[in-house]
């Protein structure tokens, strides 16, 4: 995952230009074993929004899911 990721935001730079900034948009939480955290990163042409999603497996956090769209707004 990391590292198609990587190839992947490599092609959006070209494309989209430099990241300007990131804001955090909304923190989600189920009790105490998963949270989403989304964030909108800022481009020279556009904006992309990236969502994390982590488990508690008890055992410690662990990433769970990992998603980016142009959908930013609710």
């Amino acid at each position: 995952m990391e590292s198609e990721t990587i190839r992947q935001f490599n092609l959006v730079e070209s494309r989209f230009g430099a990241i300007l900034g990131k804001a955090s948009i909304k923190d989600q939480r189920i009790k105490t074993y998963v949270i989403r955290k989304i964030y909108v990163l800022r481009f020279e042409r556009h904006m992309i929004r990236v969502i994390f999603t982590y488990y508690n497996n008890d055992k410690g956090w662990i990433l769970n899911a990992f998603k980016w769209d142009n959908n930013y707004l609710p």
